[in-house]
């Protein structure tokens, strides 16, 4: 009887308590993920970004966005090329990450300097 009681106490004790030094932080209503200014600083650079590229698009406007190129001459490349090389070429690390595994297509104002890193 005494272990049931004790094992029951642990488990809610376990359930009670922060999980994470995130979930310590979420209690004391302190959320680093979502800090004053961040949202607006994300939307500044989408917007620098899709600006960069709309104009790049009217400078080129022969070159569109391939994927089969992309597969089959740029990313064997990039492939086993570190994050910290590829960022500078895309612009951040996260597309950087999903560039090199295949499931984001750059925009090809990137392409010659992922076919440099490539080479």
């Amino acid at each position: 009887m005494c272990f049931n009681s004790n094992r029951l106490a642990l488990s809610r004790e376990r359930h009670n308590r922060p999980r994470t030094h995130l979930d310590e932080l979420r209690m004391q209503v302190v959320d680093p993920t979502t800090r004053p200014g961040l949202d607006w600083m994300n939307s500044v650079k989408a917007s620098a970004n899709r600006a960069a590229s709309d104009l790049w698009d009217l400078e080129h406007p022969e070159v569109y966005r391939d994927p089969d190129h992309f597969g089959l001459n740029i990313l064997p490349g990039i492939a086993p090329s570190p994050i910290r090389i590829i960022a500078p070429a895309i612009g951040t690390e996260d597309a950087a990450r999903r560039t090199r595994s295949g499931t984001l297509i750059p925009h090809p104002r990137h392409g010659s300097r992922l076919e440099e890193i490539g080479v």
